[in-house]
């Protein structure tokens, strides 16, 4: 509630207008006058409670004191000028002088004034001694000054205590409480609040519109929509209705059951026969693809059945479009029979109602068909009226195209979930875009060698054909010139000619420039017409879908009597059939034939047929200006195409729940198969890298072992060799550091010069043993991945070994050949015993020369019969310690080859076997649900007898139907 309404339950206003707007002189005489309270009466306020007259209680309780206005003209006077305060004031001073004083309207008066002007707490004590029946609006306004301080739980509290059976009080504080929610952002509160004040009065100015505001805000919709459509039908105002129809345009009411929206349909019928078609439109829009939809078209149904018919003409057509959608919707084969036959029935029934004249064929046709397949299922009434559009109407042409296209459509649609072969799906949409582009299409076709292909050449300007018995449809392009094959199991591009067969389906984009882009059709070509009959010959099938023929004779050719049969089997009824003649001389012979059996065709006459521009232009010229099909024709003619291919695309559908079936078996035994050969490959690899993992690292161990021997061999022997260095007149003193620097130098020497070249050798010959026994493995990946790839007929396996480890030891490898370094050992100075009793000899005996002799064959003896066993230990530790380190991560990175690869086949067999599960449930749903597959025939049975019928209307024959075998 704004405080302006408050403040005008109060004598504040009185006061303040008096002030603001009247002249201080008037504002005396009122004071003075006693009549001038009088006049401050529920009328004057214009509040939304009752105030006590105030004078007139006053004068009636106290008349004495009438006199004492008169007494008190001085102090009025000063009052002249006063604030509104100030004559609040007085009034005041003088209602409490009395008897029977009621302080109240003035206390509640001056809180008014002190909250306009912000003094909160000032008003809040006014308010707070206000008593009567001025209390609970005194506590209401208290709230409304704690929420203007920013205490919102005083506020909430103070709002909260009141008890009131005041409506506009209760309203109020139901607002002022959604107001304090809403800043708290408490929604399940502030809904709560706004919901109480709805629900007290939905009349009360502007509570629903804000009601509707908080929904939008926090665009909860359902709520939204619930007040939207009681008001609707509460108040019957066609905004509200408007509004309705934009959330349903915004998809905001799907969530709704369709039902819910009857009454509120019912009414806007009464209210407004506009509103409600158009409403009706955006409903059925919104159902349409929802799993509500068909109780939708119940609630529809019951709806229409019970209002008054709709006389005006706009509205009414309105309402059969939507029932008119609605039968495309059910009809598209994603309903079940059992669904449809609860709701078709009143369905049409309404949709045959809503039309009339020409507009009524489309009902009655549907009503007929459906009860060609489905007897029983409707009413007599139903079925005569039907009848009655359907043979009582001066229609000379209708044209179904809509109908029969819509159709092809949704078999289509419904077809590229199940299976059905490509080329029919091909050929329907071929024929639909054809239809978009108002595209025509020229077939050419002969008997074997008539000229046919040559035909084509000339077109194309170029020797494309030869002796390929194909069929190729062949359209304008711009770009590159494309080949493509349809097969019924997909479409591949074709690289060569060589590899199509006879009657192989192409498709041509020729962007070339020759005659062709002068020519006003397309092309189909069938060099040689079959001898066969029936719906297996290709000059059957795609003579359906052409809109003329142009077919080649050689001048040889004997026409038999009754003309050509291959060619009198075609459809050729609507479409304009004209001859090319190959030869010298025409034949009058064959001319007169033609025009026997043919009389309307035209012959042309080509000596030689080349490719040349020449050639092509005239024969171009030929069919621009023969072909041609009046619009009447050319409808019926398309109609007929399209119900052609209906029918064929109705009968690969029939074989295809066996197709299907065998499909998933298949599919089942290829995947049985394919697991075997994953689980067979990973076991296989598994093996693999045990056994890569054994080859390499026990060749590396033979390596070790290979050079540690030679170290145990060839070191002590290099050692002992120092005895030459032993002279008996050396210095025995020093012999043990000379010997230990001369072994040392040979140790290094044996190192740099022998050793290290072989170990390297040794080890790169190890390297090369290894990369190649891990690129065979990878060879072996690359086979199995062909393999794999081959029986999935599709690139989806690469499997690769991490061969990142090979240039990983390549380097570790260089890099630590490289680093051996070998420190000086100390052999002779060691503090072995040994060593330090000769070192000790040699010091204390070595300058006396009778004991050289004795140093020399010991130091002799010792350095030929030492082992050298810790000084060889020593130096293989030393050596090996950073290739042993290498060794002990060899396992590991083998294991990183083969894991990639592991990990692949694992995923394979995982997803294999995952779409084995899945197939396996397709085929068990497909087994335990046939009405899945053969309900949408039905249905599409009904409505290819409906577009039967509607093309029969502009034959004016008796429509006949015979339905499809199966079931």
């Amino acid at each position: 509630m704004t405080k302006n309404q408050l403040i005008n339950k109060t004598y504040y206003r009185v006061f303040v207008t008096e002030y603001e707007n009247q002249q201080p002189s008037e504002t005396v005489e009122r004071v003075q006058n006693q009549q001038a309270v009088e006049r401050v009466s529920l009328t004057e306020l214009g509040g939304r409670g009752e105030l006590v007259e105030r004078a007139q209680r006053m004068q009636n309780q106290h008349p004495g004191q009438h006199t004492d206005s008169v007494q008190r003209t001085k102090h009025t006077q000063r009052v002249e000028s006063s604030h509104p305060i100030h004559l609040l004031g007085h009034i005041f001073f003088t209602e409490q002088s009395m008897e029977q004083a009621d302080l109240s309207p003035i206390r509640f008066a001056q809180g008014e004034y002190y909250y306009h002007v912000k003094d909160y707490e000032a008003a809040i004590y006014k308010w707070s001694n206000v008593e009567g029946e001025l209390g609970d609006w005194a506590k209401k306004n208290i709230g409304d000054a704690y929420y203007e301080l920013g205490w919102l739980r005083d506020a909430e509290k103070t709002y909260q205590s009141i008890r009131s059976k005041d409506e506009v009080l209760s309203i109020e504080i139901a607002l002022q409480l959604a107001s304090l929610y809403a800043e708290k952002n408490d929604v399940e509160r502030l809904y709560l609040s706004i919901n109480k004040a709805i629900s007290i009065n939905p009349d009360y100015p502007n509570v629903t519109e804000l009601g509707r505001t908080i929904y939008e805000q926090h665009q909860d919709w359902q709520n939204a929509v619930v007040l939207v459509v009681n008001e609707a039908v509460r108040t019957e105002d066609t905004s509200w209705f408007d509004l309705l129809k934009t959330y349903v345009d915004k998809g905001y009411t799907r969530d709704f059951v369709p039902d819910y929206f009857q009454d509120s349909l019912q009414v806007l019928a009464k209210v407004d026969e506009s509103r409600f078609a158009q409403l009706l439109k955006s409903l059925n829009n919104s159902y349409i693809g929802q799993a509500a939809f068909v109780d939708w078209v119940k609630t529809l149904n019951d709806l229409l059945l019970g209002v008054e018919e709709i006389e005006e003409r706009g509205p009414k057509q309105d309402i059969s479009t939507v029932l008119h959608h609605s039968y495309l919707e059910l009809m598209t084969g994603e309903y079940l029979l059992n669904e449809l036959k609860t709701v078709m029935p009143d369905l049409l029934t309404n949709w045959l109602n809503a039309m009339s004249g020409e507009q009524a064929l489309v009902p009655a046709t549907a009503v007929m068909a459906w009860n060609e397949i489905f007897p029983s299922t409707l009413t007599i009434d139903t079925l005569r009226e039907s009848e009655h559009h359907l043979f009582n109407n001066d229609i000379s042409f209708y044209d179904s195209t809509e109908e029969v296209l819509t159709l092809l459509e949704a078999i289509m649609a419904w077809a590229d979930k199940h299976t059905i072969g490509e080329k029919i799906k091909w050929l329907s949409r071929k024929l639909l875009k054809a239809s978009e582009r108002g595209n025509k299409h020229l077939l050419v076709t002969g008997r074997k060698g008539s000229g046919a292909a040559e035909t084509i050449n000339a077109i194309l300007g170029e020797n494309l054909l030869g002796d390929e018995n194909i069929t190729m449809f062949i359209e304008k392009a711009t770009g590159t010139n494309t080949l493509t094959e349809i097969k019924n199991d997909g479409v591949q591009p074709v690289t060569d000619m060589v590899t199509l067969q006879n009657n192989d389906l192409v498709e041509l984009r020729w962007s070339t420039p020759s005659p062709l882009q002068k020519l006003d059709f397309s092309l189909i070509s069938i060099p040689e017409m079959s001898g066969g009959h029936g719906q297996e010959n290709d000059i059957f099938n795609y003579s359906n879908v052409s809109d003329g023929i142009l077919y080649v004779l050689d001048d040889h050719e004997v026409l038999r009597e009754g003309g050509i049969p291959e060619l009198d089997q075609v459809n050729h009824q609507h479409v304009p059939v004209h001859f090319l003649i190959r030869g010298e001389r025409e034949s009058k012979a064959t001319r007169e034939r033609i025009q026997e059996f043919y009389p309307n065709a035209e012959v042309f006459t080509l000596s030689n047929i080349t490719s040349d521009m020449s050639t092509g232009n005239n024969l171009v010229h030929f069919i621009n200006r023969n072909y041609h099909i009046d619009r009447e024709n050319s409808t019926q003619h398309l109609i007929s195409k399209v119900l052609y291919l209906i029918r064929s695309a109705l009968v690969e559908l029939l074989k295809g729940r066996t197709t299907a079936e065998n499909s998933f078996n298949f599919n089942l035994s290829f995947i049985e198969e394919l697991t075997g050969k994953l689980q067979g490959l990973e076991s296989s690899l598994q093996d693999k890298l045990k056994e890569n993992t054994l080859s390499i690292t026990e060749a590396y161990r033979v390596l070790k072992d290979n050079t540690r021997r030679n170290i145990e061999v060839r070191l002590p022997k290099i050692l002992q060799e120092c005895t030459q260095y032993i002279k008996e007149d050396s210095n025995f003193r020093e012999i043990h550091i000379e010997l230990d620097n001369k072994m040392n130098e040979a140790i290094q020497t044996y190192v740099q010069d022998s050793l290290i070249p072989k170990f390297k050798s040794d080890i790169q010959n190890w390297m090369n043993e290894a990369e190649r026994e891990l690129n065979e493995t990878q060879c072996y990946l690359e086979e199995m991945s062909e393999t794999i790839n081959t029986s999935m007929e599709e690139k989806k396996v690469a499997l690769a070994g991490d061969l990142q480890i090979l240039l990983d030891w390549k380097r570790d490898i260089n890099r630590l050949t490289y680093r051996i370094e070998i420190d000086k050992v100390n052999i002779m100075t060691r503090n072995k015993p040994a060593q330090m009793l000769l070192k000790s000899a040699g010091k204390i005996f070595g300058n006396l020369q009778q004991n050289k002799q004795i140093l020399y064959n010991q130091y002799k003896k010792k350095v030929e019969n030492d082992s050298y066993e810790d000084v060889t230990t020593s130096l293989i530790e030393k050596f090996f310690f950073e290739f042993n380190l290498f060794e002990k991560t060899m396992k590991s990175d083998i294991a990183l080859f083969f894991e990639e690869p592991l990990v692949r086949v694992h995923e394979l067999i995982t997803n294999v076997q995952a779409e084995k599960e899945s197939v396996k449930e397709q085929l068990l749903h497909l087994k335990e649900n046939p009405e899945l597959f053969y309900d949408p025939l039905k249905v599409f049975e009904v409505r290819a007898l409906q577009c039967d019928m509607l093309k029969k209307v502009n034959e004016d024959i008796t429509i006949s139907y015979y339905p499809m075998e199966g079931k």
